[in-house]
């Protein structure tokens, strides 16, 4: 799974687009990318979004990609991505920020 993830940072995040004046979906992607400093974890019952970010702030990178299993619709991606920030400011993070990226979704 962390290979189709840098794969889709690579191949998607990274690619200059028209629609952004040629600038890539993440400009910060590709250097992070290439100096290993993208943290990449898997979200399950044992591993929740605290214990991963627990474990990506042990890891000092820079950059964490959380994958979640269960497909969303783009609707749901956006309630989910309120919910995890909501949760950050709850644990005392309200100055980080999550942005959830749904495969799925037109970019």
């Amino acid at each position: 799974m962390k290979n189709k993830v840098l794969d889709y940072i690579k191949y998607v995040l990274e690619v200059p687009r028209d629609e952004y004046s040629g600038m890539p979906t993440c400009p910060f992607a590709k250097k992070e990318r290439e100096d290993n400093q993208i943290y990449i974890d898997t979200l399950s019952n044992e591993n929740d979004f605290m214990v991963c970010i627990h474990n990506f702030i042990k890891s000092c990178k820079k950059s964490a990609v959380f994958i979640q299993n269960d497909e969303l619709s783009e609707k749901e991606t956006k309630r989910y991505q309120k919910f995890l920030n909501t949760t950050l400011a709850h644990n005392g993070f309200s100055s980080w920020k999550a942005l959830c990226i749904n495969p799925k979704d037109n970019l």
